[in-house]
């Protein structure tokens, strides 16, 4: 039997690409389907992609450009960035509102910024429904609409598109443009756990949604009005391989990141540095390595992989350098073999070149779940590490350094901690009380001496959470393909 094609569209996040790209879900789309991809980025250094002969198109940037310096359509981003239903209860977009309109007040003059303001919350009021949504979002279709995919459509006549966003980047939503103006099915995987609560309005709208749990699908619902029957519970790919067997060596491990096998490890997972500042960072690093503890200990410190773009890299290598000549602190290298002159993208500054990361991203899971593993105490702001700290059973700390804010309402920055620990998406970590959350270094000592002493304080709370965050563990990748192949094929 003939097979049937799908196109996957991946827009110009790495995460897009680190996800959708997993080999071994590729493989399985693979047996199922013709595969056809398409990037903003040239994908012809993947390895696995060429060893499969998958056709990919590197999408004209032309096409987008003009679009991104129209004043209409950026501030229909703005609205789409900042607004959902029941914004009183989602408090996220709530803080993100606050810093929006406050950059606003010192941009405009006093006039111009009461105006912008009434007509903004004019805005919000009415897009809280549905049916001014849809009006909203035809508007943008009639407008916006490029006709990106049109040729190829007309050339390969796909049965489906896969994507990685339902509508909450630009690029997404000329895509989901044409292929609501084309009536071809679409599905969105659902690449982080943030994104519901955290992303505004999605215009165009997938027909079905992937997630990784009830909470998510919640989420959907209350603040998009998703049907619930367009949304389907499956996992989440990327962690698959938190649930295989491992067979890692303890000595071989240590010998290798130079660390003492006779000392815990206190493992630091740093925050983006779109969100975080260096001296902060550094700071912050310095006063847990002073620590005297009821254990001898050393300090590895994880960086967020944006610390490997062009835009970064200078501040990792001052991390590196600044602990460079201290004893039991080390600065852990995700990339093994990287060369930020080759490997970084000048022209998109948050990411690395997609060729080498998605080349990298089975020795960065495995080196991530590697350290995790003989982690004593996972020390984190907020992040998803939260949970995969929580698969492996290892205690885990969220700091919070940030000046404490008692008036969201003044933010001009989204550079806080304390604004973290109010959104909507961190909620269970507090509610389950999975972590220890300490808002000062005193309290910060207490709790690492405690989980020192004792790991399992708090093992149940990490496993309740960890059942509420991912409904399903492990082989989401198989299901994921199943459920993509029924959906193709039901009429």
């Amino acid at each position: 039997m003939k097979k049937k094609i799908i196109f996957i569209y991946l827009n110009k996040t790495s995460l897009s690409h680190t996800q959708l790209l997993q080999k071994n879900f590729i493989l399985e789309l693979t047996k199922k389907f013709r595969v056809i991809i398409f990037s903003h980025f040239d994908l012809k250094n993947i390895s696995f992609i060429k060893k499969l002969n998958i056709k990919c198109y590197k999408l004209d940037e032309n096409l987008f450009k003009s679009l991104r310096k129209n004043k209409i359509f950026n501030f229909f981003r703005e609205i789409n960035l900042h607004i959902t239903c029941s914004l009183e209860r989602n408090v996220t977009l709530k803080n993100f509102n606050y810093v929006y309109l406050n950059q606003k007040k010192n941009e405009y003059n006093v006039l111009k910024f009461y105006i912008f303001f009434i007509f903004w919350k004019i805005i919000q009021s009415i897009l809280k429904y549905k049916i001014f949504q849809k009006i909203f979002q035809q508007l943008q279709i009639f407008f916006f609409s490029k006709k990106i995919l049109d040729k190829y459509i007309n050339q390969y006549q796909p049965d489906g598109v896969i994507v990685s966003s339902p509508g909450w980047w630009d690029s997404d939503n000329f895509i989901l443009y044409d292929c609501k103006r084309l009536g071809i099915k679409t599905l969105s995987i659902i690449t982080s756990w943030d994104q519901p609560t955290g992303m505004g309005l999605m215009n165009p709208q997938t027909d079905k949604f992937i997630v990784w749990s009830e909470q998510m699908k919640k989420d959907l619902m209350e603040f998009h009005k998703i049907e619930q029957k367009k949304i389907i519970i499956l996992g989440a790919i990327h962690w698959d391989h938190y649930f295989s067997v491992n067979n890692f060596d303890k000595k071989k491990f240590f010998k290798k990141n130079n660390l003492n096998i006779n000392q815990k490890v206190i493992l630091i997972c740093l925050k983006s540095p779109t969100r975080t500042n260096i001296n902060d960072i550094k700071k912050f690093c310095q006063k847990v390595y002073n620590f005297v503890l009821e254990k001898k200990f050393q300090l590895v410190i994880r960086p967020h992989p944006i610390y490997y773009s062009e835009r970064f890299y200078n501040q990792l290598e001052e991390l590196k350098v600044f602990f460079s000549k201290k004893k039991n602190i080390s600065v852990q290298n995700i990339y093994e073999k990287f060369d930020v002159k080759k490997d970084t993208i000048s022209n998109f500054d948050k990411s690395i070149e997609i060729g080498f990361l998605v080349n990298s991203d089975y020795l960065v899971k495995k080196s991530s779940q590697e350290i995790l593993f003989f982690s004593d105490v996972v020390i984190n702001f907020f992040s998803t590490m939260n949970i995969e700290a929580s698969i492996l059973d290892k205690p885990i700390i969220n700091f919070i350094y940030s000046k404490k804010i008692n008036k969201f309402q003044k933010l001009v920055t989204k550079k806080n901690l304390y604004m973290d620990f109010q959104q909507n998406h961190i909620a269970p970590i507090i509610n389950f009380s999975c972590s220890k959350i300490s808002h000062n270094y005193q309290s910060l000592k207490t709790s690492l001496n405690a989980y020192l002493l004792n790991a399992k304080i708090d093992k149940k709370n990490r496993y309740n959470f960890l059942k509420y965050t991912l409904d399903l563990k492990g082989n989401s990748v198989k299901r994921i393909s199943n459920y993509i192949f029924s959906f193709i094929n039901e009429n």
